[in-house]
């Protein structure tokens, strides 16, 4: 039997601070490295066109959507046999806990098609603030796993892994999930981790980045309660620091709890509504 390939697509912008130890980290396990960049005004676009192990990169300005992921759905016809091989549907802050070779050769045992992950947010926190002050630039110039240690497990069921089919498509919106013909979830979920927040200047950028598209009518960053980055340095104390020896599952407080937001009991409803789905698939 033919052993699948992996791929690895990228979706990037402004991540220059980060997306070539991310690429790194993903040629240790993908076969083909496929990246898209949505604007970047710093040196992302450059990094991953000079990158030796990424295939296949290009560059499209636009309003963002999950349907900007079709570029690299097509671009990988050159690469992925219909039905046989795996695409990883990712962004420039994620890092693997696993080998997603070996959870694909598991889902493959299932008869999966899909994989979704759990995910670990990191957070920058008090202690991080005080190692930049005193440190700076040793600090920064560190790999982000070796300087943001804190996280909290608070996001669940992201599709990551699929099996690649010419007949998968995603939409003009932001759902995360594209259309398919069949969708059979692998039964365990791996461990993905998320630096979104790294540093005091990238949250800044981050920050506003994401005001100016919301001013501009994109509704997909509405869990942005607050544009003050001083807001999303969170005391170290509610979250758990990784040391290598496993993950915390017993609090999982999200975003909008370490922000002090409360949301509307309606969008509570929806999420109750939505994890009890989860558990019957």
């Amino acid at each position: 039997m033919k052993t699948a390939k992996i791929a690895a697509h990228f979706l990037v912008k402004n991540e220059e601070d980060v997306i070539e130890e991310c690429i790194n980290q993903a040629a240790m396990f993908c076969d083909y490295i496929l990246v898209l960049d949505n604007g970047s005004s710093d040196r992302t676009y450059e990094i991953c066109k000079n990158h030796p192990r990424v295939n296949y990169c290009e560059q499209i300005i636009c309003v963002y959507s999950d349907a900007i992921r079709n570029h690299l759905l097509e671009a990988s016809k050159d690469f992925l046999t219909d039905g046989v091989d795996w695409f990883l549907a990712l962004s420039a802050d994620h890092f693997f806990d696993t080998d997603p070779r070996m959870d694909v050769q598991r889902a493959i045992e299932e008869d999966s098609n899909v994989i979704t992950y759990d995910v670990a947010q990191y957070y920058v926190t008090d202690k991080d603030h005080i190692n930049i002050e005193s440190s700076a630039e040793s600090w920064q110039n560190a790999s982000v796993e070796e300087r943001i240690r804190y996280y909290t497990i608070n996001y669940f069921n992201f599709p990551v892994a699929f099996k690649f089919s010419t007949d998968i498509v995603y939409k003009n919106e932001v759902t995360e999930w594209p259309e398919m013909k069949t969708k059979h979830i692998a039964s365990f979920k791996p461990i993905l981790r998320h630096y979104q927040f790294r540093s005091i200047e990238q949250l800044k950028k981050r920050l506003e980045l994401r005001k100016a598209e919301i001013q501009k009518g994109f509704k997909g960053f509405r869990h942005y309660r607050s544009f003050n980055w001083a807001d999303y340095i969170f005391n170290s104390d509610k979250l758990y620091y990784y040391d290598g020896n496993g993950w915390e599952y017993l609090k999982k407080p999200s975003l909008d709890e370490l922000l002090g937001y409360t949301p509307h009991w309606s969008n509570r409803l929806k999420q109750v509504i939505k994890r009890i789905f989860w558990r019957r698939e």
